[in-house]
């Protein structure tokens, strides 16, 4: 998907002159810390510490997935998670890949998330199995088939869902992987 931007070459110029706006990603400056300080806390969520040495590798991990089921530069991702660790892990690894990010708000239900995945021409979905007690896997189950351009969902925690890829807590791949859209293999 090709995108409009305010950001003109002088306004970029002008942030970068000023020092606002560096040529590295947050990856680089991750991958420095985690080589300088791994064993330093970089997050904290329910009671639980990432170090930086753990995000990166977690990081990493939730790339080489991303990738494996076909998203990479430029391609639209939608995450739908809570103000979890893991939504660092799978931002941080679309930015790794290229891919665009597009968070909604765990709050959205089916006529907004279905509008969203339908505008930003989404490749891919991540989302909580329930949050709240509201199942997302049924939502997206029931929005999926009208939804083209979506070529996988990851769902986080809760039971497999036939033919849609999982990732437990530690983002390690699981079988069965998402059954691709358009003929891809994966």
């Amino acid at each position: 998907m090709r995108f409009e931007t305010r950001l003109t070459d002088g306004l970029i110029g002008r942030h970068q002159r000023s020092g606002h706006w560096g040529a590295e990603t947050f990856y680089a400056i991750l991958a420095r810390r985690a080589g300088a300080h791994p064993n330093r806390v970089a997050i904290v969520d329910r009671g639980r510490r990432v170090t930086y040495g753990e995000l990166k590798t977690r990081v990493d991990r939730v790339a080489a997935g991303l990738g494996a089921l076909g998203i990479g530069a430029g391609d639209v991702v939608t995450l739908q998670l809570p103000n979890w660790a893991e939504f660092a892990y799978v931002f941080f690894a679309l930015e790794r890949l290229g891919a665009v990010a597009n968070q909604i708000g765990p709050d959205f239900r089916s006529r907004e998330v279905d509008y969203i995945l339908r505008f930003s021409e989404s490749r891919a979905f991540v989302c909580p199995a329930s949050f709240k007690s509201f199942d997302y896997v049924k939502m997206i189950g029931e929005l999926r088939p009208g939804l083209p351009d979506l070529a996988a969902v990851c769902v986080l925690g809760g039971a497999r869902a036939p033919g849609w890829w999982r990732s437990n807590s530690s983002w390690r791949p699981t079988a069965p992987r998402a059954t691709p859209a358009r003929g891809r293999t994966t």
